[in-house]
């Protein structure tokens, strides 16, 4: 599992540096909890509840339920679009990035100022939703402090200065938040359900639930489907900002598929659960004549009437803690596209939005957004219903124009489009079309009066009662608009990548880390200061004093352990390998020792003649002649052979200081045990060596003298030698080199996992000596110009090759 997740945020993290960017955020959420933002957000319990009244007014029951299934669908093909773009380009700037990309800067300007202006009026709806059900509650418990709209725009600040709060927060606490959200809206829904169907003494009947239409606009009933359309607003408003899974992509983990399906499952969950939670409270209507009185209100005055005050309460609880939830994960998807738009220097003072904090939050980021949202609902001041409608109309407008400019320049792409994990394949041409025809068609139905008070110019008209939608929308246009003809076109290039190159990107993710540490160094310091100021100096000692103790201690035990283990791995490797090459090097020193001994006796006997021969049968005259003249010259070569060892034993030296360098340079510990090793064997080996050489020459010379029975006694005599080395002396001689081998691989085996080590997040220091001193390897490199020297055991193959 957590090599998986590694494995995930090192392909995220190489992926968002081909996209030009460094990974300045925390990527700590799975896929659970990026579809857990989306489905917060889109929050039925919010959305579905706090505008049930516009479609009860506009349309009736019929449309919120068939209402709600249209629009219902038509989302989910506007999401399946959506998903497969960020699936291709996972990063927090999303919807904008994507249109830079695909059409060039100015479509990236523009699809980024109308996603910014959505996300701050969804976030201000859902808040102010989530005041107008808080103050209900409230009231219940504390009768007598008022529904009045200043008394909601209190709570209504409260609320939005609370989830500022929280979205200061490390993005782990916020993605728990999400999760726990998600749980609490899917059983949520299911309680409330089952508490209407089994509470209330009276329901309404399927007819009225699927077949009633109500029309309290005030336009006239030929106009119906005009009303129904503009009652579509509740469930287009409810099933709305789930692009949060894209925004939150650089914080996800694998978000290149999960960021793509958090989107659509968030959509379709909210899609199925919406609708039995719509059914159970259309059911539960008590009246429709109160209903409409209590306008903003409506389902409070339905579970109230219907169920009684308790059961409401306990109901409202449920409610507002998911709106509650709800609004937090807004101001947290808000802030990132506000943080990723700053970061590409399209919006004032971006050096200030785009800061992050010690945690990687985009703190100045999410001030903004909590700051603006609050001010967008000031005109509820006036008049709080229509001010909420406005700012759901706002929102909508917004975040799906946003929505739809991507897509079409999807379908413009055609083949070009480089898909992601996740692709529509040839799908995408039907269904990002028809996406963008229902975005369309919803934008202007929003921007439509909301009653005939509403229309400009009519008789009627009325200020409070006009939808001023199309006024801030329109605003917003010119003004961004406006700004980019005049400047912005000239100096605004799309995204701008924060590094040109790898390393540059990295630099920057090491730098924020080296920041994250030391503030909270700093913060540690600081604690610990304020609870001793009149010791800090002697506080500040101690705890380095301890620190440095504990860090040593740390070490030590850690190494003991280390040794612990590592020794008995050694010994074990070691026995394996000693007793294969001691018992090679027992029979090789025998073998030479009998020679030795055979040469030894061979002398003698020659000394015991006038002439240095042998005596030899009368009958062998002619043979013994023979054996002078072979012998006499013969007696010169031996020092010719150990003239020409000691180049070889040069050679060897030099071979030896080469990887005594190379040793060195590699590993300290490794050169000087292992030097220890070769010294040993080559001593063993420098007083072999003549035998060996002498040994050969008398036995070529003895070959070519003496054919016949003095040569079988020779050759009987060293048979009879070899034979006769003391086993005693042979098993000391195995064991003494068994010692050494051990030592040698144990060297080496503790050398390797000293450097592999860490203790406490620092390389591992020695706390006892492990090699030998100079003096020692100075001893070895003088031994091994002497005489050839037996390589250490893994440098056997280069050693052999120029005794060869």
């Amino acid at each position: 599992m957590a090599a998986t997740e590694r494995a995930e945020r090192t392909d995220d993290e190489a992926m968002l540096h081909r996209l030009g960017y460094a990974q300045v955020l925390y990527r700590e959420m799975g896929g659970f909890s990026n579809f857990a933002i989306s489905f917060t957000i889109i929050s039925i319990l919010a959305g579905c509840l706090t505008s049930y009244y516009l479609a009860f007014n506009n349309g009736g029951p019929v449309a919120i339920t068939w209402g709600w299934l249209l629009v219902g669908a038509f989302c989910i093909l506007v999401a399946m679009a959506m998903g497969e773009i960020a699936s291709a380009m996972p990063t927090a700037g999303a919807l904008y990035f994507w249109a830079s990309k695909l059409g060039g800067p100015a479509w990236g300007w523009f699809t980024g100022w109308f996603n910014l202006v959505g996300e701050i009026a969804v976030t201000a709806s859902i808040q102010y939703g989530s005041a107008i059900f808080t103050t209900a509650l409230l009231n219940l418990w504390f009768p007598g402090l008022g529904n009045e709209t200043g008394t909601i725009f209190v709570v209504f600040t409260v609320i939005a200065a609370l989830q500022l709060g929280l979205n200061l927060l490390n993005i782990n606490v916020l993605a728990l938040l999400n999760t726990v959200s998600a749980w609490w809206h899917m059983v949520g829904v299911a309680v409330v359900v089952l508490v209407l169907i089994l509470v209330p003494e009276n329901h309404q009947s399927a007819a009225f639930v699927f077949g009633e239409t109500i029309n309290n606009s005030g336009f006239s009933d030929t106009a119906f489907w005009f009303v129904f359309g503009i009652g579509l607003l509740m469930s287009q408003y409810t099933i709305t900002g789930f692009d949060a899974s894209a925004h939150m992509s650089e914080e996800t983990r694998g978000a290149s598929r999960t960021a793509a399906l958090g989107m659509i499952m968030a959509v379709v969950a909210s899609v199925v659960f919406g609708f039995v939670l719509l059914v159970a409270v259309t059911f539960a209507v008590p009246d429709v004549q109160g209903v409409v009185d209590a306008g903003g209100d409506a389902v409070i005055y339905i579970w109230t009437t219907a169920l009684g005050e308790t059961w409401a309460q306990f109901l409202l609880i449920i409610a507002v803690i998911a709106q509650l939830f709800c609004g937090t994960a807004s101001v947290t998807a808000s802030s990132r596209m506000m943080f990723a738009f700053s970061r590409d220097q399209a919006v004032p003072f971006s050096n200030v939005w785009r800061k992050v904090a010690s945690n990687r939050a985009p703190v100045n980021a999410v001030t903004a957004i909590s700051v603006l949202s609050w001010a967008l609902m000031l005109p509820t001041l006036v008049n709080g219903v229509l001010g909420y409608a406005v700012g759901t109309s706002i929102a909508v407008i917004g975040l799906y124009i946003a929505f739809g400019l991507p897509i079409l320049l999807r379908i413009k792409a055609g083949d070009r489009f480089e898909p992601g994990a996740w692709s529509l394949g040839d799908r995408y041409k039907w269904i990002s079309t028809i996406a963008v025809v229902w975005i369309a068609i919803v934008c202007v139905l929003f921007l439509m009066p909301l009653s005939p008070a509403g229309v400009p110019f009519s008789a009627e008209f009325d200020w409070e009662a006009m939808n001023y939608a199309p006024l801030t929308v329109g605003g917003a246009l010119i003004l961004f608009g406006g700004w980019y003809l005049l400047s912005a076109r000239h100096w605004f290039t799309g995204p701008v990548p924060e590094g040109g190159s790898l390393a540059e990107l990295q630099s920057i993710e090491e730098q924020l880390e080296v920041e994250a540490t030391g503030h909270t160094a700093s913060t540690s310091a600081t604690t610990a200061a304020a609870g001793a100021a009149a010791t800090t100096g002697a506080v500040a000692v101690a705890e380095k004093t301890d620190a440095d103790k504990d860090a040593d201690k740390a070490d030590t035990t850690a190494d003991e352990k280390s040794d612990a283990k590592t020794d008995a791995k050694a010994d074990e490797k070691a026995d394996e390998k000693a007793d294969e090459k001691s018992d090679a090097k027992a029979d090789e020193t025998a073998v030479a020792d009998a020679d030795e001994k055979s040469d030894a006796k061979a002398d003698e006997a020659a000394a015991g003649t006038p002439d240095g021969k042998s005596d030899i049968p009368a009958a062998a005259t002619d043979a013994g002649a023979t054996t002078e003249a072979t012998t006499g010259p013969a007696e010169d070569p031996a020092p010719e052979t150990k003239a020409e060892a000691t180049p070889a034993a040069d050679t060897t030296a030099d071979t030896t200081a080469d990887a005594d360098t190379t040793a060195d340079a590699d590993t300290t510990a490794d050169a000087e045990t292992t030097g220890d090793a070769v010294t040993a064997s080559g001593a063993a080996a420098a007083t072999a060596a003549p035998a060996v050489v002498v040994a050969a020459g008398q036995a070529d010379t003895t070959t070519a003298a003496e054919p016949e029975g003095p040569a079988g006694g020779r050759a009987d005599a060293g048979e009879g030698a070899a034979s006769a080395v003391d086993a005693d002396a042979r098993a000391a001689l195995k064991e003494e080199l068994k010692a050494e081998l051990k030592e040698e691989l144990k060297a080496e085996l503790l050398a390797e996992l000293a450097a592999q080590a860490t203790t406490n997040g620092r390389p591992k220091r020695a706390t006892k000596p492990r090699t030998r001193t100079a003096t020692t390897r100075t001893a070895k490199t003088t031994a091994s110009t002497d005489a050839p020297v037996d390589p250490a055991p893994e440098a056997e193959p280069e050693a052999d090759a120029p005794a060869k």
